[in-house]
């Protein structure tokens, strides 16, 4: 039922709650899939009772679609002659070629059902020009970019009496809450949404008049593609001494059509080059914003024997128009750039001239700059300006494709001006370059002072038989400085250690434009006893201060993000965790890897930071300036203080974005590496060790006299007789103050009268952990599974106890799994693949009982993993008493999926981390 929707019902609603719908439309069937892979079609039906006597039956079966790939979405026109006023079921199916599978409408579930009612207002209409609307019976249904930017959606309504349209946003999988616009007589409104997962999203919109009567719910599909790609990436993973440090872009991968070939003799290396009659080379996102400042620039060679018709370079379609384009076109002369006044097919275009002929045979370096600021289109050649051309027209964004050898002109592929000879080198930048940048890009020299560094080169390396070619944002150097370390131990690989005095990354240019949408995400690690003052993560300097700053501050805010408006106006959105009084509280997460993301949001007008995934702090911002000072990380550097407010910890994974992060790319993002510590089965043993099944190869030794009998997962188990059986490995396999799970099977012998370990993790003075159970004396069998953690190997030290009682019997197998989420400070216990929550008899109260703890501090172990028994200095206890069996260690703390999979996982189970990450 969830893949089912109606386009002027929602959602597939259940008989409970019909829909209520006036206009027939079409019945969608989203993501079929085949487990084989193979084409599915999709068969629709329809029941509802004409009167005849015949009651609630089959009256619509229009057959079987045709066939898509797996994985397509399907639809079709509901029939004419629908009952007026009556109820109408329906259910869909798939079909293979061989099978069908069962119909949708199959218990648990039922059929969706709708009222086919005249008398609500009619549903609205919904129009973007960014998102246009998917047609899944298109086989070329096109992707628009794209994730983390922005779109403009207006709806209207033909009844003058509707006074408001409600909707609610679903992008992915996750559904937003309903928001009202206000309205008189049905005139249209726009809203401003953001995609925030790629693929199918979906827009829902009634019509409310103003008798409270609701129209139908229209459902606005559109097809959403991957955000444009990170500016920069430091991965610091260099090696130590290194003084270089290096942030590079991500890919920007754009297909090759027809007649074009990589890998052609270049300017540099190897170039794109285009026959004239068909290819070219497409991108999936549009590159620049042509509603700003911006400029495009490569090194062309026309063919010796010159040209016959226009060839356009470099392009960027809107809906119907070319946004702009380079080109060279032998009947007017030479080069030009050309800027639409609108997105119209016949829209003026503003175009900046060559009054000479273009060179034919040499390679020739074109530029095009818009300078929105001072309303010109500028046009040069080998580093001199050629044209230019005033323009007094609104500039509008073209949010379709990019191509590199052709003309675009709409979404729906319309290109012509192919280009005939060799392109390298193509470059864009994000705002206009000035005419000494432009002659230092024609000597072959980057921009890498007083500007940001170009937002993605295509330098066509590849080879001649490659089908797609990749370009990057170009490579911002940065020198570390003496007070920075690198190969240190980090979240991805090595990180950079700060010393909080003098250490700092810098590069020598700006990155991001401040003054837009942009994001920055970082993995750090503070000292547990950070001092009680601001510690950057990443900067970037402004003339008056800082354009903006990710930072810990002091006076318990915590992870903040500062964006300076103009007239210096500091804003910061702040996580705030602790009191002012207690600033290194637990809640502040110190002392390990913490994943932090700052947003400034341009349409929504504020900043927000983001901690380990979640929404930390957010405030309303306005008037942001672009700064054009240098970006740096570990410290910011202010006019007339130089570099201050130096970090001291590691950083590791910095990521810049030129548009918003999305919740659910910084989730993502936030997702740490989990890996296997140790897996051991107890299916055999030798010479009194039983063997680790991980790369680790740690093996447990085998103590008393434990032994390997028959067991619950595979075959065998670990026997052990309560008094003084146990195993232990020579070193504990994980970092118990990081994030990490224990898993394991575990069948009592007899009922306890007093509490047994399973497994536990000994310091000098305390378990790190303690995997144990507790009985229940009143109650024969039962009691509860408990994790106890405290917060440091020291005598007196606080505990935190999670208890799990959700089960029948200790006698009876029973799976439990301790998950310890460091950044998080959370510790859950899973009893048999599940959490617990127990009520409390005042509902207003907060849980009696549950199976998880927040603000959890661990310590590292330094001792052995001990199976079976507890203890400290050499005393040990809570022997247990019975079987257990595949024990499992891993680095990293997994999620309810991937311990739900684990507790289901009976035989021949890989080693390795569990699906759902």
């Amino acid at each position: 039922m969830s893949q089912l929707s109606m386009e002027f019902g929602g959602v597939c609603a259940p008989p409970a709650s019909p829909a209520q719908v006036r206009t027939r439309g079409q019945v969608y069937a989203a993501d079929v899939t085949d487990a084989d892979g193979d084409r599915v079609a999709v068969e629709f039906r329809a029941y509802w009772d004409t009167g005849d006597g015949q009651g609630n039956v089959v009256r619509w079966a229009p057959g079987l679609s045709t066939f898509n790939a797996s994985g397509s979405g399907f639809s079709m026109t509901l029939p004419s002659g629908l009952p007026r006023d009556g109820h109408v079921q329906w259910e869909a199916r798939s079909y293979d070629g061989a099978e069908y599978s069962p119909w949708s409408s199959t218990a648990p579930q039922e059929r969706c059902e709708f009222v086919y009612n005249t008398s609500v207002p009619p549903t609205p209409s919904v129009t973007s020009s960014e998102y246009p609307a998917s047609n899944p019976a298109d086989p070329a249904d096109p992707w628009h970019d794209g994730v983390g930017r922005y779109g403009s959606f207006t709806f209207a309504s033909t009844d003058t009496d509707v006074v408001r349209y409600r909707y609610r946003f679903a992008s992915g999988d996750q559904v937003g809450d309903s928001h009202d616009v206000l309205t008189s007589g049905g005139a249209p409104r726009t809203v401003r949404l953001v995609p925030d997962q790629r693929g199918d999203n979906r827009l829902y919109v009634r019509a409310v008049d103003s008798a409270g009567n609701s129209s139908a719910e229209r459902s606005y599909v559109f097809r959403v593609g991957a955000g444009t790609p990170e500016r920069a990436v430091w991965d610091l993973d260099e090696e130590a001494g290194t003084a270089s440090v290096q942030g590079e872009g991500a890919p920007w991968t754009a297909a090759l059509t027809g007649d074009a070939h990589a890998g052609a003799e270049g300017v540099l290396g190897s170039a794109l080059r285009l026959g004239g009659e068909s290819g070219y080379a497409r991108t999936s996102n549009s590159v620049v914003d042509t509603s700003e400042s911006f400029s495009v620039s490569l090194w062309a060679r026309l063919p010796e024997s010159g040209v016959t018709g226009t060839g356009t370079a470099i392009s960027q379609a809107g809906n119907h128009a070319s946004g702009f384009d380079l080109s060279v076109d032998p009947a007017t002369g030479g080069w030009s750039f050309g800027l639409a006044a609108s997105d119209a097919r016949d829209a003026a275009v503003t175009r900046a001239q060559q009054d000479s002929a273009a060179r034919v045979g040499e390679w020739t370096h074109v530029a095009g700059v818009v300078d929105a600021s001072a309303d010109e289109v500028l046009l040069y050649v080998d580093g001199r300006r050629v044209g230019a051309a005033p323009f007094d027209h609104e500039t509008w964004e073209a949010r379709g494709a990019t191509a590199l050898g052709a003309r675009l002109s709409g979404r729906s592929q319309n290109e012509d001006q192919f280009f005939e000879g060799d392109l390298d080198e193509a470059q864009f930048h994000d705002y206009g370059l000035t005419a000494d940048q432009v002659a230092g890009l024609a000597d072959q020299r980057p921009v890498t002072t007083g500007g940001r560094p170009a937002s993605v080169i295509w330098s066509f390396e590849e080879s001649a038989d490659a089908t797609r070619i990749s370009g990057r944002a170009q490579t911002v150097e940065a020198t570390a400085s003496d007070g920075v370390t690198l190969g240190a131990e980090g979240e991805h690989g090595p990180s950079a250690r700060f010393d909080g005095a003098t250490g700092v990354v810098a590069a020598s240019q700006p990155v991001v434009d401040t003054a837009g949408s942009f994001a920055v995400s970082a993995w750090v690690n503070l000292p547990s006893d950070k001092a009680d003052r601001t510690m950057v993560v990443a900067a970037q300097t402004a003339d008056d201060g800082s354009g903006f700053a990710l930072v810990h501050a002091p006076g318990g805010q915590g992870w903040t993000m500062r964006g300076r408006a103009a007239g210096g106006t500091v804003i910061e959105a702040s996580q705030s965790p602790c009191p002012s009084s207690t600033p290194n509280c637990v809640a502040a997460g110190l002392g390990t890897w913490t994943h932090v993301v700052g947003v400034h949001d341009l349409d929504a007008e504020g900043l927000r930071v983001y901690v380990n995934g979640e929404l930390a702090g957010s405030a309303p911002f306005t008037g942001a300036v672009s700064s054009t000072g240098r970006f740096t990380l570990g410290a910011v550097e202010r006019q007339g203080d130089g570099q201050t407010d130096h970090l001291s910890g590691r950083i590791d994974d910095v990521r810049l974005f030129d548009r918003v992060a999305t919740a659910y790319e910084v989730r993502r993002l936030a997702i740490r590496n989990s890996e296997v510590a140790g897996r051991w089965m107890f299916e055999s043993t030798e010479s009194g060790v039983t063997p680790d099944d991980s790369v680790r190869a740690n093996p447990l030794i085998l103590g008393g006299d434990a032994s390997i009998g028959p067991g619950w997962i595979d075959y065998n188990a670990l026997v052990l007789d309560g008094v003084d059986d146990h195993a232990f490995t020579d070193t504990i396999p994980v970092d118990t103050s990081d994030s990490f799970t224990v898993g394991v099977w575990a069948q009592a012998a007899e009922v306890a009268s007093e509490g047994m370990t399973l497994v536990s993790g000994p310091g000098a003075n305390n378990s790190a952990f303690r995997l144990r159970f507790e009985p229940d004396p009143e109650r024969e069998g039962h009691g509860q599974w408990e994790a106890v953690l405290p917060a440091a190997d020291a005598a007196g030290t606080t505990e935190v106890r999670v208890a799990n009682s959700q089960f029948l019997d200790v006698r009876d197998w029973n799976h439990i799994v301790l998950s310890y989420d460091a950044p998080r400070r959370q510790a859950r216990l899973y009893v048999n693949g599940h959490l617990q929550q127990l009520p409390c008899d005042d509902p207003g109260t907060d849980p009696c009982g549950r199976s998880w703890a927040d603000g959890v501090m661990t310590y590292e172990a330094a001792g052995s993993l001990e199976v079976g028994r507890t203890g400290v200095g050499g005393s040990w206890g809570e022997h247990w008493a019975g079987s257990i069996d595949d024990l499992w260690l891993f680095q990293g703390a997994l999620n309810d999926q991937q311990v739900a999979w684990l507790a289901s996982s009976f035989f021949g189970t890989p080693t390795e981390v569990p699906p759902g990450a």
